[in-house]
């Protein structure tokens, strides 16, 4: 491995401080938004995850849009550095909203109002996001570079988890001995996201001055969201990055019912006590996220050693393990129990953001390959978008589950403690997960990116923009229709391409692996 120099070490810093935003604000919006909604604003969590659901669906509509923008942008600071500085204020504004209802009172008026917050900082997310998602590919070309530029911003964004929780803890329960999540917390949730949103929104100021993007050699032609739908028909053809998106959908999807059953099987199934001082919720997060932390070095060297999903293949089948454990947890447990499986969900769920954003970037690398092109902000708008959509689904579906077996927000200390409602935790929490894992291995075992291949594809790009033709042998010809999943004909690298051990253009394979 390449030893990493004080100026490298200092670029990778400053990229990654952007993600301490991600990392902090989602901790806490995955964690307890729901809960919040259903226990302090005392909304159905039926009518909660609706709301969740269509401002996750609208962050998803945003995205594609975001990506033109960020396709046609043509300035001094680059197509992505100026969206950052855009975003600053509205995310700092767009967090605060989500804790603070105004004094509305109805169930409806709330969900209306809970609905445009969360689609306004959905809206605001988009506008930084993808712009962010794409930046990786601009500032770095290496294959192992791009891993430990990636791994810095997992440490950036379990810090921040961490730091919100312990934030979040005392800040909301202050002046509330008991700690008991209840409708007295409106005020000081209200502070909490008032502070904690301007504490997160500074980084990507220093992510801004920190970075600069390298120039664009492809001059894409103008892009219009007519142009985008076509295109992403063409992207979508791109089997690694359908394999890819496939394994951030199951990702996606199992992180949103893990962290929303996490929450409620600690207020429903588990005995309510205080753990040297603190509640067992932040006992839990805490544990989870200095596992997932402190996992990253172990992913690193698997991604390094083996290929960039190989994480999967050794940390799911732990996270399944930990949500088995959890069935077996009767109502009113010690929270030890449950608190031991907790190490081993941190060190499963560490894999599941990691791998599929570390790949994104050598992803882009293929679709050059396939469309001679470079359309990070069109296949970053796509996946978001997609994967917006999937988690706003999965947050419905937790809520629609908690209903369905008995959760009543407006009788926490009788209706919540039910059978059925243990159950209803224990699908969120346990169930789907499982099923969602095993769908997420069997799409990691056929996946076909790794080192040599996108080494290999890296140079035979530059090749073809630099000389018109790139220089393959037929076995390296068949390595690039593997990654892609399409035929010669239709991968632009391979027009025109030179066999080495002759000088015949263009040498035909007719399968694909």
């Amino acid at each position: 491995m390449a030893k990493i120099d004080t100026k490298e070490f200092k670029k990778m810093n400053a990229y990654a401080c952007a993600e301490s935003y991600i990392g902090g604000v989602s901790m806490i919006i995955v964690s307890y938004f729901m809960l919040y909604l259903t226990i302090v604003e005392q909304i159905s969590p039926y009518w909660a995850g609706i709301a969740i659901m269509v401002g996750k669906i609208w962050d998803g509509v945003t995205d594609p849009i975001m990506g033109v923008i960020v396709e046609r942008t043509r300035s001094k600071l680059g197509k992505c550095r100026p969206y950052l500085l855009v975003a600053i204020i509205p995310a700092f504004l767009s967090f605060f909203m989500l804790w603070y209802s105004f004094g509305l009172q109805s169930e409806a008026h709330k969900v209306i109002y809970y609905t445009f917050s969360y689609i306004f900082f959905s809206t605001v997310f988009t506008i930084f996001n993808i712009p962010y998602s794409c930046l990786l590919p601009r500032i770095v070309d290496s294959y192992e570079a791009r891993t430990n530029y990636s791994s810095m911003k997992m440490i950036y964004s379990g810090v921040a988890c961490v730091f919100s929780t312990y934030f979040f803890e005392f800040v909301v329960y202050r002046g509330h001995t008991e700690k008991v999540m209840s409708p007295a917390l409106k005020g000081n949730f209200a502070i909490m996201g008032l502070v904690l949103g301007a504490i997160f929104a500074l980084p990507i100021l220093i992510t801004f001055f920190g970075i600069k993007e390298q120039p664009c050699l492809v001059k894409n032609t103008d892009i219009t969201l007519k142009k985008v739908f076509s295109q992403y028909r063409s992207i979508l053809q791109n089997r690694s990055f359908t394999k890819n998106l496939g394994m951030g959908l199951a990702s996606g999807f199992i992180g949103n019912m893990v962290t929303i059953g996490m929450a409620f099987f600690t207020y429903i199934v588990l005995k309510q006590e205080l753990i040297l001082g603190m509640t067992v919720m932040t006992i839990v997060l805490t544990i989870k996220g200095a596992t997932e932390i402190g996992f990253f070095p172990a992913n690193v060297v698997l991604m390094k050693k083996y290929n960039k999903h190989m994480p999967y293949k050794v940390c799911v089948p732990i996270l399944m393990l930990a949500c088995a454990i959890a069935l077996f947890i009767p109502v009113d447990s010690p929270s030890w129990i449950f608190i031991v499986s907790i190490s081993l969900l941190g060190i499963g769920v560490s894999a599941l953001g990691f791998v599929p954003m570390t790949l994104f970037a050598d992803i882009t690398d293929v679709d050059e390959a396939i469309s001679g092109q470079r359309r990070e902000g069109l296949m970053a708008g796509l996946s978001t978008f997609i994967n917006k959509v999937n988690i706003g689904i999965a947050s419905f579906v937790a809520g629609l589950i908690l209903s369905t077996f008995g959760l009543d927000p407006s009788n926490p200390e009788k209706a919540m403690r039910t059978t059925g409602t243990m159950w209803g935790v224990k699908i969120v929490y346990s169930i789907i997960p499982i099923v969602a894992s095993i769908i997420l291995l069997v799409i990691a075992s056929t996946f076909k990116v790794d080192n040599y291949s996108h080494s290999l594809i890296k140079r035979a790009v530059k090749e073809k923009h630099e000389q018109g033709y790139a220089t393959l042998s037929p076995q390296e010809q068949q390595t690039c229709q593997d990654v892609c999943g399409l035929p010669q004909e239709k991968i632009w690298l391979l027009q025109d391409s030179v066999d080495p051990s002759g000088t015949e253009k263009g040498v035909a394979l007719n399968t694909v692996a």
